[in-house]
This record gives C-alpha cells, sequence and structure tokens, in this order.
C-alpha cells in the first residue's frame, strides 16, 4: 500500500541538482533506467511504484517488483 510506504524523489540527468552530461547518448533510456534501478539498489528497495511526471502533468504510473 503506497499509504505505507516512503516516497523517494530524484532529479534525473541533466535536471535539477543531477549531473549534466554533455553526450547526447548520456540520456538514452537505457541510462535512464539504469540511474532507477542503481539508486534503488542503494537505498535497498526491491519493490516500488514508479510515477513519472514532466512539469505538472503526470505521465504514467508503474508498480515494479
Amino acid at each position: 500500500d503506497v499509504a505505507d510506504g516512503e516516497c523517494v524523489a530524484l532529479d534525473m540527468r541533466g535536471h535539477g541538482d543531477s549531473d549534466a552530461p554533455d553526450a547526447v547518448e548520456d540520456y538514452d533510456v537505457c541510462r535512464t533506467v539504469g540511474d532507477v534501478i542503481g539508486l534503488l539498489d542503494l537505498l535497498g528497495i526491491d519493490h516500488a511504484v514508479l510515477v513519472e511526471r514532466a512539469g505538472q502533468r503526470l505521465i504514467r504510473i508503474g508498480k515494479c517488483q
């Protein structure tokens, strides 16, 4: 249940206080997914509900295990 969980917000590459590599290929979907998986691993999270947004728009919600 989401109400019992924690919320983790991250700045993706090139946004907020994150690194901003110059190479376009550093922003491909595989590296983006790898960044998210790496953060989940670092935090010891093995189940998550992912919420993606752009600006003020909700893009997608998905559950992963």
